[in-house]
């Protein structure tokens, strides 16, 4: 296998190649993740939106500047943990969308939240 800075490096070309890698390879740390959600593009971090398994720092930053597809994908992925502060970003996020309230919505309301 590939050490992780190789593959990290094979995500910088383009969305289209790095996109396989970024949904699904387990070589990536949350530290790669949150490298490239702070540099990359918005098609790269639509990729990391999808993973099966997100931990909260990397939603974060996913929150903080990726757009609306991005925040929609983080909203309907089972996978992807939000922090407190994650949480509240989504929540703001809602206020201004209907369709991504819809999903929110029953968080809030259920009283064992598993988005933690």
């Amino acid at each position: 296998m590939a050490p992780c800075f190789v593959m990290a490096m094979l995500v910088i070309p383009t969305p289209a190649v790095a996109e396989p890698i970024l949904t699904a390879s387990a070589r990536l740390s949350d530290s790669d993740l949150i490298e490239i959600a702070s540099t990359k593009t918005q098609a790269h971090m639509l990729a990391i939106s999808a993973r099966p398994q997100i931990g909260t720092a990397v939603t974060d930053i996913l929150l903080q500047r990726g757009n609306q597809d991005v925040v929609h994908t983080l909203a309907e992925n089972s996978g992807a943990r939000f922090s407190a502060r994650g949480f509240e970003t989504l929540v703001r996020h809602a206020e201004s969308d209907g369709r991504l309230a819809e999903k929110v919505g029953p968080w809030i309301l259920e009283p064992s939240a598993t988005w933690l």
